[in-house]
C-alpha cells in the first residue's frame, strides 16, 4: 500500500504534519556534495533516458487522455547508480481548432496528490487553452502510478486517520505522534532507500517533457 493516496486536508494536517517532521529527522543526513554533485561538473544524462519512446494508449481512468510510462534515474547526479524508477505520464492533445502554442507542464502538489488525470479537468475549464496547447502531467515519483513508496497495509493505513483530529487533548497529541512514527517506521523499513530520492529537486530535475513531440528542453540536470 502507497501512504501517498488522495488526502483528506482538513483532518489530517496535523498528522501530516507530524509524520513529515519525524520522516525528515529520521532519514539520513545527506553525505558531502561529490564532484558531479557541483556546479559546472553535472554528469551527462544517458540516452537512454532522453531518447525513450513513449508508448501512448488511452488512460484507463479518463479515457480522453493519452497515459505512458517513463523511465527515470532514481538519482539524477548519479544517474548510472541504483535502479531506475518509472513516471506515470499523460497528455491532452490539442484539438487542432486553434494555431498550436506549445506544451503547458501541470505538476500536482500536495504532497502527495496524483497529477496524472488532471489536463482533462483543466481543459474542460479552460477550452480555449486546450484548443491551442499540449496539456501534459504526471504522478511524481513516490506517488500514483509512478514507482510507489511502501510504508503501511491498508487495514495500518486506515487506523492513522480513523480519529478525531480536532481534538486537542494532551491523549489525543500523544496519538497522532504514536501514530506517525509507526508510519515513518514503516516507510523507513519498506521503502527506505527510495525516500532520499524523493526529493522536490530531483522530481523537478525532469518533468517528463521531451517524450511529448515538442521543442521543450530535454531532461538534463541541472
Amino acid at each position: 500500500m502507497s501512504a501517498f493516496r488522495t488526502p483528506r486536508w482538513p483532518r489530517a494536517t496535523l498528522s501530516g504534519l507530524a509524520a513529515a517532521a519525524l520522516l525528515t529527522a529520521a532519514l539520513p543526513t545527506a553525505p558531502p556534495a561529490r564532484a558531479a554533485d557541483r556546479p559546472g561538473a553535472v554528469p551527462p544524462v544517458p540516452v537512454r533516458y532522453t531518447r525513450q519512446q513513449l508508448n501512448w494508449q488511452p488512460c484507463a481512468a479518463k479515457p480522453s487522455l493519452e497515459c505512458a510510462r517513463m523511465t527515470v534515474p532514481r538519482d539524477w547526479h548519479h544517474p548510472d547508480t541504483g535502479a531506475d524508477l518509472t513516471v506515470a505520464v499523460s497528455r491532452h492533445r490539442a484539438d487542432g481548432s486553434a494555431r498550436w502554442r506549445g506544451v503547458l507542464m501541470m505538476a500536482a502538489g500536495g504532497p502527495g496528490a496524483s497529477g496524472l488525470i488532471r489536463p482533462a479537468d483543466f481543459v474542460a475549464r479552460s477550452p480555449a487553452v486546450g484548443a491551442a496547447y499540449d496539456v501534459v502531467s504526471f504522478d511524481q515519483r513516490g506517488v500514483g502510478g509512478s514507482s510507489p513508496v511502501r510504508c503501511q497495509t491498508d487495514a495500518e493505513f486506515q487506523d492513522f486517520y480513523a480519529h478525531d483530529f480536532r481534538d486537542r487533548s494532551p491523549a489525543a497529541l500523544r496519538g497522532v505522534l504514536d501514530r506517525s512514527r509507526r508510519l515513518v517506521a514503516g516507510c523507513l523499513r519498506h521503502s527506505g532507500a527510495l525516500l532520499p530520492c524523493l526529493t522536490t529537486e530531483q522530481a523537478e530535475r525532469c518533468p517528463p517533457r521531451p517524450a511529448y513531440g515538442s521543442p521543450a528542453r530535454a531532461c538534463r540536470p541541472r
